[in-house]
């Protein structure tokens, strides 16, 4: 059944959808290739919509990259078709003017509050609004969390409209860590957590095989890498030859296709300045601590190079503003000419107010740098957690991107003297050693010998010697057994391990 429309709602609807067009031209460009739209989350989202004693409010959730967007995409399409009044919004464009529902309609487009609009020419059928990117103002790894306050102010109208039903979409990882939106799934009542893992290994070993390519030959790493959505996509918009090679890391995957990309409208054109126009986006979108940009701001290169890149799907182009087709790839290339100008690292965030934009530059700075120079890496790490200039949340950035190495002992070595300095981020260094690859990357030279049997390290050593026993036990063995019926502190030490 289609809405029915009030006298003058003409308009509105037609704003309306328009909303929703652009939310589906900008998923479309980013939609993973070979058929990775049919996922079966789709069809378990609709249902989960649709059911009349389901909630007024459903959180999408998942991984970055794990085809969240393209799911709400489908499912948003359907609705309409249904005859469901609908309308979408991306968060990531959000500003620090954004702080009610209205200034979110603003932001579409529209005259008023999107729940006001749609439960008006709705007249009393179901709605949806789709509010995408929620991570993007999430305290976490959002970029402008004050604009949060404009999607509470539409929560807080659903309570007049109940015919209308909001989706957000956000990380699995900024829900459980923003005090806000873990607050806002805590209410069972209202809201409800729809999670997106990761793809099968066999569904993605279908969707290769219906491309061309043999999973049999990629091995391993590069079928569990290939399990996101988003790498599955970049993967597939690689040539034949490039999908017979291996990819450890989401940062060999842009790098090979970013080589593809570069060269094959160079070739079309004639004549391509990457440098130029990637460079002003990054640069502008860091400043602004932004994911999008003026369009203006590439009036100065040649249209049919812009037109190209947008062809090829590099850059997505909403009504006047512009950007990358995913924030990891802007993190990637803002990362990758950040360390080619030989930027400071240190300087750069200390110099740059450090908010919450910071945090995915910082990560792919340091993870471009482990990747690329490792020793330039293990001295960039060491100043930056013992600098008094670096705020405690990008040290937790640095910590977990420490947590994902492959560790060895030129790795320990380089932090080793931050783990016993008096530093505030001690703790946290030390708790590497908890991780099975950093306690064996620090067990050489009788260190663990050493840490346990000076009073001044030994309790500190002992925690985190606890931690990691389960994954090496013989050696734990091995190193607590001289301390058998030591002492009184020591048997209690003993006793916490055996239990």
């Amino acid at each position: 059944m289609r809405p029915r429309l009030l006298a003058g709602d003409t308009g509105t609807l037609t704003a309306l959808a328009g909303t929703v067009e652009r939310f589906v031209r900008r998923v479309d460009r980013d939609r993973p290739v070979f058929g990775l739209a049919a996922r079966p989350h789709a069809e378990q989202l609709y249902e989960r919509l649709v059911a009349e004693d389901g909630p007024q409010t459903v959180v999408c959730e998942g991984g970055a990259g794990s085809g969240k967007s393209t799911v709400v995409a489908d499912v948003l399409a359907r609705l309409a078709k249904r005859g469901w009044a609908v309308a979408a919004v991306r968060m990531d464009g959000a500003d620090a003017s954004m702080q009610t529902a209205k200034d979110l309609g603003t932001r579409m487009s529209l005259s008023d509050s999107p729940v006001v609009l749609l439960a008006g020419v709705a007249d009393g059928d179901p709605a949806l609004l789709v509010i995408d990117q929620l991570d993007a103002v999430s305290t976490y790894s959002g970029r402008m969390s004050d604009a949060y306050e404009a999607v509470e102010d539409v929560l807080a109208q659903l309570s007049v409209a109940p015919n209308v039903k909001v989706l957000l979409v956000a990380r699995t990882v900024d829900i459980d860590n923003d005090p806000r939106l873990t607050k806002l799934v805590a209410d069972r009542t209202r809201v409800a957590r729809f999670s997106l893992g990761a793809l099968d290994i066999e569904q993605v070993g279908a969707v290769l095989a219906a491309g061309g390519t043999d999973p049999d030959s990629l091995g391993t790493v590069t079928l569990e890498l290939l399990r996101t959505p988003l790498h599955l996509s970049v993967f597939g918009r690689l040539s034949p030859a490039a999908r017979t090679a291996s990819y450890r890391t989401l940062q060999q995957l842009y790098t090979r296709y970013t080589d593809e990309v570069r060269e094959g409208i160079e070739q079309q054109l004639g004549a391509l300045d990457w440098a130029g126009i990637t460079g002003v986006l990054c640069a502008s979108m860091s400043e602004r601590e932004t994911l999008q940009a003026a369009v203006a701001l590439l009036d100065g290169f040649p249209r049919r190079q812009v037109r190209a890149l947008e062809s090829h799907g590099v850059l997505v182009r909403d009504a006047e503003e512009i950007g990358f087709f995913h924030e990891t790839y802007f993190d990637f290339l803002f990362a990758r000419s950040f360390i080619f100008a030989g930027e400071d690292i240190h300087d750069f965030l200390a110099d740059s107010g450090q908010h919450l934009f910071r945090r995915a530059q910082t990560r792919q700075i340091l993870e471009h740098l482990a990747g690329t120079d490792r020793e330039r890496f293990r001295t960039t790490v060491a100043r930056l957690l013992c600098s008094d200039r670096i705020r405690s949340h990008l040290h937790d950035v640095i910590i977990t991107v420490l947590g994902q190495l492959d560790a060895t002992l030129p790795d320990w070595k380089a932090i080793e003297p931050v783990a016993w300095s008096q530093v505030p981020v001690v703790g946290k260094v030390r708790g590497l050693l908890a991780l099975p690859q950093w306690f064996d990357a620090a067990d050489h030279d009788q260190r663990w010998e050493r840490w346990l049997g000076t009073p001044q390290t030994a309790d500190a050593a002992f925690c985190e010697l606890l931690a990691v026993a389960r994954h090496r036990s013989e050696r734990v063995a091995e190193l607590v057994r001289p301390y058998v019926e030591a002492t009184p502190q020591w048997r209690r030490r003993l006793v916490g391990l055996i239990e």
